[in-house]
């Protein structure tokens, strides 16, 4: 079971994700109520390489670090790498462009995500700009790609007190032997995606 408050994440190329959609004859747009409802649409995407969903991860505002050009995911100065799990299969569409959209996003702005939509962001009472959906470019066709859990290498009293100063990365790589495997990477009951230090000395 999976709900619109639930802390998760999930990678998709839109247009591939709505084509699938549509070949369904899915109507809604809620689309987490909806698989909730339809669980095996939700593990075929999965399987397909079309939606690739990460739950739970951390709440709040979360940095992230995306490699799309080179081989070796390089840590950004200042973090150390604390786990990674490789071989998540996904696939790119035609209009080249991933999304990495929360799943409040993919249950509260299905609509936009309909119409093609593939970025959201608002700004908070501080001015500052956050998101609950991103895109960047990436070339039609078949990506291998790792989650790297990254962590400050000094946090301030405040990190430290309150758990935070993590940070995600993820490196894409183009393959023509893709390995695709995601039912079982993507399986909250045997991964830990969660980047509190908490959960991770206790895996």
């Amino acid at each position: 079971t999976i709900f619109p408050s639930d802390y998760g994440i999930a990678f998709l190329s839109v247009d591939l994700f709505m084509e699938e959609i549509k070949k369904k004859k899915c109507k809604a747009r809620k689309f987490i109520s909806y698989f909730n409802k339809h669980m095996d649409v939700y593990f075929e995407l999965i399987e397909q390489g079309i939606l690739v969903p990460f739950h739970p991860v951390n709440a709040g505002t979360v940095p992230l670090f995306i490699e799309t050009e080179n081989q070796v995911f390089q840590c950004p100065k200042g973090y150390q790498k604390i786990f990674q799990y490789d071989d998540f299969y996904l696939q790119v569409g035609a209009q080249g462009i991933v999304t990495l959209a929360s799943f409040g996003h993919l249950e509260y702005q299905g609509k936009e995500i309909a119409r093609g939509e593939t970025k959201r962001s608002y700004f908070d009472l501080d001015g500052h700009e956050d998101f609950s959906a991103i895109d960047f470019p990436l070339e039609k066709g078949e990506y291998q790609f790792s989650m790297i859990g990254l962590e400050k290498i000094e946090r301030t009293d405040f990190e430290l007190r309150y758990d935070c100063g993590y940070a995600y990365g993820f490196q894409f790589i183009k393959s023509a032997n893709v390995i695709k495997d995601n039912l079982e990477k993507c399986d909250d009951d045997y991964y830990d995606f969660r980047l509190m230090s908490k959960s991770q000395k206790e895996k």
